[in-house]
């Protein structure tokens, strides 16, 4: 899978740009993070990332690291929310040129 494709993915939840996060996601879309949990289908997906949106006056999406292999892309990223600094990585599953499965493993960067 292509990385400008990843690289496309982080600047739109960067800019909180949430009609181009939704244009990336599959119909199916499978969301697996801390806050959520497991969350399947595009219109719940999108109402998740809403609410992240909804929720953060600053956002910050920054990727540290790209990786792809094959339709799997691994992003090692930093995120702050309000001055609320997570670390953690993002594994997203495309198919085509759409996110299919996206699990997030988020963690509290250490002071």
């Amino acid at each position: 899978m292509s990385k400008e494709l990843t690289k496309a993915y982080v600047a739109a939840f960067n800019a909180k740009d949430l009609q181009a996060v939704a244009d990336m996601l599959h119909d199916d879309v499978v969301l697996e993070d801390p806050g959520v949990v497991h969350i399947e289908g595009k219109s719940k997906v999108v109402d998740a990332v809403k609410a992240i949106f909804d929720g953060a006056a600053h956002l910050s999406f920054e990727a540290k690291h790209i990786f792809v292999d094959g339709n799997a892309s691994i992003i090692e990223f930093a995120l702050d929310l309000d001055g609320t600094k997570l670390v953690g990585t993002d594994v997203v599953i495309w198919a085509g040129d759409k996110i299919k499965e996206l699990r997030a493993y988020v963690y509290a960067k250490a002071a």
